[in-house]
């Protein structure tokens, strides 16, 4: 879930655990999906169509999950 918060940052909550990131982009939600992409975050919609977020946390437990 991403959450809009006065003055123009943003909440981004993993969906996937308890992880929550601020990022401050005076508003521009283009630059927050390209500063939550620089930070490790996957966005991607499930199978109903709905967008997910996935913290930088879970995408590197999935990747170490894979490997082994």
């Amino acid at each position: 879930m991403i959450d809009k918060k006065f003055g123009g940052a943003y909440e981004v909550f993993c969906d996937f655990c308890d992880h929550v990131e601020e990022i401050d982009t005076d508003g521009d939600f283009q630059e927050l999906l390209d500063q939550m992409k620089e930070n490790g975050w996957e966005n991607f919609k499930d199978e109903d169509g709905e967008w997910e977020h996935k913290c930088p946390i879970c995408v590197e437990n999935d990747k170490k999950e894979k490997d082994n």
